[in-house]
């Protein structure tokens, strides 16, 4: 399916649920939100917004301390701003810390949003909108940065930082967590060597001896920023290891995906590893099946695991021959039969009762692997005991990001985040190349531990084609446990193959009867904004860019 023939699908869809006037402004929207926005432009706006919301509150025991110079008398009574130095803050940082210290009594530990102030210190870009608090994010790469605001009770406890990032999981383990404040108060300076610094370098402005010239900055400039990033990754690794050290985990700590990410891998000991179900609706479509559990043979790099293949309508007798075949050549794959009409959370809430695993893999049939150890990976977040589910990257077949996490609210109710973006993209976009907390992930290829399937009473069979995943994963976050996105589980999805996009009257009206259902069971979050989002994020893009 071409990129284009799935807009033009996926448009048509809409219109049939929502009808020409909302399709008509729909498509409005897209071409005024497809403008880039002018940053410094948005970031005055803000301000002025600030300047003409926030009430007046005091500040005066807050204290600024740049690289970790601390006072010779510490109170504890005091709040300390930790800034690097050649960074700034902008000028009510102070007072918009202080009323969310007000908003948020008996808190002691703070973080911002923020940007980079450009070489020549006149202008701000590249803003960096945080989600809540994420250890596992956090983990994965130091998104919180300086800026942050810490209690002089545990600045006296503590001491004078040193790396900032250690200190920051020191006073984690103090607090449990920390109150994010979604609004640009810190001006990250640019780092010499940095990308837009080399681009200059290296452009082909002169001829000549000049070109040359340029060419070999650029490249001195790209080796001295290569090396000050994976310095700076060794100090942070080292930070976590210690972390880890201290609260009793057991975990290698590796290079990520790029040079300021890192890949953690848990160490479960000598526990017997749980059996895993693959579970796998099925209605004809033999390519397709037999494709996804091919893949599932190659790339899984997990023991043990069962696949069960739910067979639900097929009529064609290649299909039946090709379940015969599977059974009495594989030992661990069953073919069982639910009767009755597609409904996603009927099927595989049959398929989870007929299971023998103790985590449960859901995946689509019109899937297929395509990174070594999917399962293991998988696993390696499923069996922490705070996680519930763990979803995986996914991508169109033209490489496209299908799936990297979903953003509740995203279109009026949720959708995938980063969805149309080339691999080449993502491959360097930060939230897709961490492991990191979503509130949902698509139950196209989503593990989740049976415990807590059973205790949230499966999917909800009212939502039979809709948003059923979503709602799933937000109980289960209700519950206490947490959604996991990993990057290092890769698929292809070849989108809506087998059952077809919601196109006829009749499935447009049960999209939008279980679509209202969704939106008045979480209208809460809804209205109040996904925490593992921005509010300062658009909702109608899946890019993470600003909010018009």
């Amino acid at each position: 399916m071409t990129k284009l023939k799935k807009n033009i699908d996926k448009g048509i869809a809409y219109l049939k649920r929502n009808g020409v006037r909302a399709a008509a402004v729909r498509l409005y929207r897209k071409i005024r939100l497809s403008r880039e926005i002018d940053y410094e432009r948005w970031l005055k706006t803000r301000r002025k917004r600030r300047a003409k919301l926030l009430p007046a509150v005091n500040a005066d025991h807050i204290k600024i301390i740049v690289s970790g110079r601390l006072p010779e008398q510490i109170n504890a009574k005091d709040y300390f701003l930790f800034i690097e130095e050649g960074d700034e803050l902008e000028l009510d940082a102070c007072q918009v810390y202080a009323y969310a210290l007000r908003e948020h009594p008996g808190a002691e530990l703070f973080y911002c949003d923020s940007d980079e102030l450009t070489a020549d210190g006149k202008h701000y870009e590249n803003p960096s909108c945080k989600p809540d608090f994420d250890e596992y994010y956090l983990q994965s790469t130091d998104y919180i940065g300086g800026g942050f605001l810490v209690s002089g009770r545990l600045v006296k406890e503590l001491g004078a930082p040193g790396l900032l990032y250690d200190y920051l999981w020191r006073c984690i383990e103090r607090t449990g967590g920390a109150v994010h404040v979604p609004e640009i108060l810190y001006h990250r300076a640019k780092q010499p060597g940095s990308a837009e610094e080399n681009v200059a370098a290296t452009s082909d402005k002169g001829r000549g001896t000049q070109r040359k010239t340029n060419r070999e900055t650029g490249r001195k400039m790209r080796q001295e920023s290569q090396q000050k990033i994976i310095g700076g990754a060794r100090q942070e690794a080292e930070a976590l290891r210690t972390h880890f050290e201290r609260v009793g985990v057991s975990a290698d700590i590796s290079q990520g995906i790029t040079p300021e990410t890192r890949k953690i891998t848990y160490d479960y000991g000598c526990e017997k590893a749980p059996l895993v179900s693959v579970l796998i609706p099925n209605k004809d479509h033999r390519e397709d099946l037999e494709k996804c559990i091919g893949s599932i043979r190659r790339f899984a790099g997990y023991e043990p695991y069962e696949i069960l293949v739910i067979e639900n309508n097929s009529t064609s007798d290649e299909i039946r021959s090709f379940y015969k075949d599977l059974q009495e050549q594989e030992t661990n794959v069953r073919v069982v039969t639910f009767k009755g009409d597609f409904n996603f959370s009927k099927i595989n809430n049959f398929g989870a009762k007929e299971a023998r695993g103790e985590y449960l893999l859901f995946l689509n049939n019109d899937t297929e692997m395509i990174s070594e150890g999917c399962i293991a990976e998988l696993m390696n977040y499923a069996r922490r005991p705070d996680v519930g589910v763990v979803g995986a990257q996914m991508f169109y077949g033209d490489d496209t990001i299908q799936h990297a996490g979903v953003i509740v609210g995203y279109g009026g109710v949720a959708g995938h985040a980063f969805e149309g973006m080339t691999r080449q993209q993502a491959g360097r976009t930060l939230p897709i190349v961490c492991a990191r907390s979503y509130s949902a992930v698509t139950a196209a290829c989503m593990m989740v531990r049976r415990s807590v399937f059973e205790e949230l009473g499966g999917f909800d069979e009212k939502l039979g084609v809709a948003y059923n995943d979503i709602d799933f994963c937000l109980r289960a976050g209700k519950s206490g446990k947490k959604v996991i996105y990993t990057p290092y589980v890769q698929l292809y999805h070849y989108e809506s193959r087998t059952r077809g996009l919601e196109l006829t009257k009749e499935k447009a009206e049960r999209v939008r009867r279980e679509t209202e259902i969704f939106q008045k069971r979480w209208s809460t979050i809804l209205q109040k904004g996904d925490p593992c989002y921005n509010p300062n994020m658009t909702l109608e893009k899946p890019d993470f860019s600003l909010r018009i």
